[in-house]
């Protein structure tokens, strides 16, 4: 009994109040002065026992009717007996079945998903035809199969569940629900409703307040075990130190069933020392740092952080793909042909900035005389560091100034010249004027108002030795860097358009200054260098949640591939074609890397990753979800009786009635009750006849299936069949069949049961199949006959898929010319029917008997009969003669079931002749 209003359950203790009020309000006894006693004692003895019961009796009665009362109004639900029961309307269930990463949980060696499809199979097999059946998919959002939501056969919705597949996405009730809600409410046809939710009731999946139901809906939900989930929750990456890569920190949440202290780390297929998790509690962390990209190219980093696998793997790891930006390129611009050699600045220089090789700062530099500036492509660099301007040019100055304006930087050296009018003249647009050159002072250089705050701690600027510096005159908005020991400004930055010019007073000739042989040269530069160079871009992390899309776009000044190579996580690759130079591909419904490569060699990769800002991970079920929750581990049929809802509440209230009116009639006295169960008595109507039991002594019960919808092809053949037994055989008949189902007890006292039919029955549930494989195993015989009259039919192909998983791979073979189903009774020389679609019989042994005897030449065909007497189908292609031999291999097949082998012989030939000949029969 299930109850649809259990709250009301929370009154059952008021049931008890009859018998506390009866405790509480005894009468007492009163004294009171009488004459002798001696009779009314020896009267009250006999009576007390009597009075005593009378009242025991009436207080449970109250607490009976009390009792009923309460158990009425929550709703008892009782299941139905007879399948649906729902009357001609039937049944609409609507299952809404959550592919949410989560419901891939495992538990008891089965997913959540794999159980509550399962059990959704269970459940419209147990539906009637009358019902009908939808399904909705969801999970962050409601998929309809199909395209849309329709009604169907509860086979169609089987066949529908059956391929569901869990997904990667969250959970988001109130979508699904509401879409459930829109298609309910249309074509409602008097029928009863129910939704079931197929889900794990995670709190996740509600982001606010929980929708208002429709409450003509029977709303059922899933409730689970309390679960526990360890994950990674999130990863982030942080750029690395100068020697080094990018530094994952990954927070890990939950509670592990056993010690975690590690996760593993890898790059590409390459492992890398697992990663410490520190703290303790529902949140601990974790970092790695990977490995430093080779060379002086961008770095690429792609792979994945894993926990050890729990019951839900699907959280377990987290991808990753981070690419660094791509190095500052500088050119440096020289004049005189000695500038490599010492102590010309080109000494120092190159092996700090690079050239041909990797320098030690972070930036890609290229060195070039400057009277070939008109050759130099300038898109390629972020800034120029003009070290020599001996014989700048006009134009040259000119393509400099058209550089900086659009958003580059000039980093100019004035070497302390002694006539700087000239490079005043062809630089004028820079952050500070020229002046003459000075000796410089004692006491080396300082930072300035403007100088980045800690750049140069730790460094002796004091000791630095300029020799000679040019007077710098900063212009309006310009910042000074550096001073001179007394103040005046000797690196000097400023912007000019969009870009910006840093103007360096001194010289890096190690004859006239000490700065380059100084510890704090590189940073000198570095600062110097990150002052006009444009803001660096941040390392970026190509990740996506599932179901995002990869999109690249190649820009105008790039050559785009007409299309790329996508190479999925599972190993599948294919050609993608590009669209307006972009790249479209919306298939990533898993998590992993994905890699995009073209035909030019360049290659990216991009980590989806499950979504876990919903926190869909956190298994907790929600405190009061909007349906009536039922535990997922409860069976079909109890689910069933929910759905079809036959109420015992009526019947709870008859007898309450009933019970009232007993105690009515105790209350008035034992004379006035004994009359009036004196008069039900003799009112009483005879009892009915009781039923036929499953045996009937030792006669013949023609027992036929009830599976499907065309199990009864010729409702009239099992009377003429028994009929014709009677007369051949002294095998005694019970008149009438039986019609069973595989839950009928019954069952197991037919040796012979016949399904019959021409489309396919619908899949047995489990204890159906469970109760068929106990039939077989004690010995019983199941007659298969396929009335369709076609080489393939939908009920031949459901027999071939169903009966060997019932007997674990049984294979059907052929019956043998000589087996003992052909003389059993009558010596025939194989088989026959109203079609003859097969030239033989076909069986399955089991356990060393004949289980199953196969069909497909419709036998019963051959018997079925017009109104009028005559045969109402003509039999093919042997004509009468062939629906004689039908007819006789019946009464064979009846004859094997009650007999087995012990008909293996002809010695009762004689008697058969001669009863046939009595009969008429030729």
């Amino acid at each position: 009994m299930i109850f649809s209003a259990p709250a009301f359950l929370w009154a059952l203790p008021l049931a008890a109040a009859p018998l506390a009020f009866h405790l509480i309000f005894r009468r007492r006894a009163k004294r009171v002065p009488f004459s002798d006693t001696a009779l009314l004692r020896r009267a009250y003895s006999r009576t007390k026992p009597l009075s005593r019961l009378r009242q025991w009796i009436l207080v449970a009665l109250r607490c009976l009717i009390l009792l009923f009362l309460i158990l009425a109004c929550a709703g008892p639900v009782l299941e139905s007996s007879g399948g649906a029961g729902t009357g001609a309307h039937g049944v609409d269930l609507l299952l809404l079945l959550d592919r949410s990463y989560s419901m891939r949980y495992r538990e008891r060696g089965k997913t959540r998903f794999e159980q509550a499809r399962r059990l959704a199979e269970d459940i419209l097999a147990l539906l009637s035809p009358t019902d009908r059946a939808a399904v909705e998919f969801f999970s962050n959002k409601p998929e309809a199969p199909g395209g849309a939501f329709f009604w169907m056969n509860p086979e169609q919705a089987q066949a529908v569940i059956k391929k569901a597949r869990p997904g990667y996405g969250t959970t988001d009730y109130a979508a699904a629900l509401s879409a459930a809600q829109d298609f309910l409410r249309k074509d409602r046809g008097g029928r009863r409703r129910t939704a079931l939710i197929l889900s794990d009731d995670a709190r996740s999946g509600f982001s606010g307040a929980p929708p208002k139901l429709d409450s003509s809906v029977l709303w059922l939900g899933l409730s689970w075990p309390k679960a526990a989930n360890f994950f990674i929750s999130s990863v982030k990456a942080a750029p690395g130190a100068l020697a080094s890569g990018p530094s994952l920190n990954a927070t890990v949440s939950g509670l592990a069933s056993e010690n975690r202290d590690s996760m593993e780390a890898y790059l590409g297929n390459q492992r890398l020392p697992d990663a410490v998790l520190r703290g303790s509690g529902p949140v601990r962390r974790a970092q790695e740092t990977l490995p430093a990209a080779a060379g002086s190219s961008a770095g690429a980093w792609s792979g994945r952080l894993a926990l050890r696998p729990d019951a839900l793997k699907a959280d377990d790891e987290y991808y990753y793909s981070l690419r660094a930006p791509a190095r500052p390129r500088v050119l440096v611009l020289y004049g005189a042909g000695s500038f490599f050699s010492l102590p010309e600045p080109g000494y120092f220089l190159r092996p700090l900035l690079g050239g041909s090789r990797a320098g030690l700062l972070p930036f890609d530099a290229d060195f070039l005389p400057l009277n070939r500036l008109s050759q130099a492509d300038l898109s390629r660099y972020g800034a120029a560091f003009l070290a020599d301007a001996r014989g700048l040019t006009a134009g040259e100055a000119a393509r400099l100034k058209a550089f900086v304006s659009r958003g580059a930087g000039l980093l100019v050296l004035s070497g302390a010249s002694r006539d700087p009018g000239a490079l005043a003249e062809r630089l004028p647009w820079l952050c500070a004027g020229l002046g003459p050159a000075v000796a410089a002072e004692e006491g080396g250089i300082k930072p300035g108002p403007g100088s980045p705050k800690g750049a140069w701690d730790g460094f002796e600027l004091g000791r630095v030795i300029l020799g000679r510096y040019n007077l710098l005159q900063p212009k309006l908005g310009a910042r000074v860097v550096l001073e001179s020991a007394s103040g005046y400004p000797i690196l000097v930055w400023g912007r000019f358009g969009e870009g910006r010019t840093e103007v360096w007073a001194g010289s890096l000739n190690a004859a006239q200054s000490n700065l380059a042989i100084k510890p704090v040269f590189p940073v000198w530069a570095q600062t110097a260098l990150e002052g006009v160079l444009p803001a660096a871009p941040r390392l970026k992390s190509l990740s996506l949640k599932v179901g995002d899309p990869i999109v690249r776009r190649w820009p105008e000044t790039q050559a785009a591939p007409a299309s790329v190579r996508v190479a999925l996580p599972d190993g599948r690759s294919a050609p993608v074609w590009l669209k307006n130079r972009t790249l479209d591909f919306p298939d990533t419904d898993a998590p992993g890397l994905y890699s995009v490569s073209d035909a030019a060699g360049q290659n990216w990769i991009y980590a989806v990753n499950l979504d876990r800002s919903s926190g869909e991970s956190d298994l907790t079920e929600t405190s009061s979800p909007p349906w009536q929750a039922v535990p997922a581990h409860e069976s079909a049929a109890f689910f069933s009786s929910l759905i079809h809802g036959r109420s015992a509440r009526k019947r709870l209230l008859a007898a309450a009635a009933l019970i009232l009116a007993l105690e009515m009639l105790l209350a008035l006295g034992p004379r006035a009750a004994a009359a009036a169960l004196l008069l039900f008595v003799l009112a009483r109507p005879a009892p009915a006849a009781p039923a036929a039991s499953a045996q009937e002594g030792d006669r013949f019960i023609w027992t036929q299936l009830k599976l499907g919808d065309t199990w009864d092809p010729y409702p009239n053949v099992p009377k003429q069949i028994l009929d014709y037994v009677s007369r051949l055989t002294s095998i005694l008949v019970a008149p009438g069949r039986r019609v069973i189902t595989l839950r009928d007890p019954a069952l197991f006292s037919s040796p012979l049961v016949i399904l019959a039919g021409s489309d396919a029955p619908p899949i047995l549930t489990e204890p159906e199949t469970d109760a068929l494989r106990e039939y077989f195993d004690g010995g019983g015989l199941l007659w298969l006959e396929d009335v369709s009259g076609m080489q393939e039919s939908p009920f031949d192909a459901w027999v071939r898929k169903t009966l060997p998983e019932v007997l674990s791979g049984a294979n059907f073979q052929d019956v043998a010319p000589d087996d003992v189903i052909y003389k059993s009774f009558f010596l025939l020389r194989g088989p026959a029917g109203r079609i003859m679609t097969r030239g033989t019989l076909e069986k399955i042994v089991w356990n060393g008997h004949t289980a199953v005897i196969y069909s497909r030449n419709d036998i019963l065909g051959a018997w079925a009969l017009d109104p009028l007497g005559k045969p109402l189908y003509p039999c093919l292609p042997g004509g009468e003669a062939q629906r004689e031999m039908a007819k006789r291999l019946t009464l064979n097949l009846i004859m094997f079931s009650l007999t087995g082998t012990y008909k293996d012989d002809a010695v009762h030939q004689p008697y058969i002749l001669m009863k046939m000949r009595e009969d008429g029969i030729p």
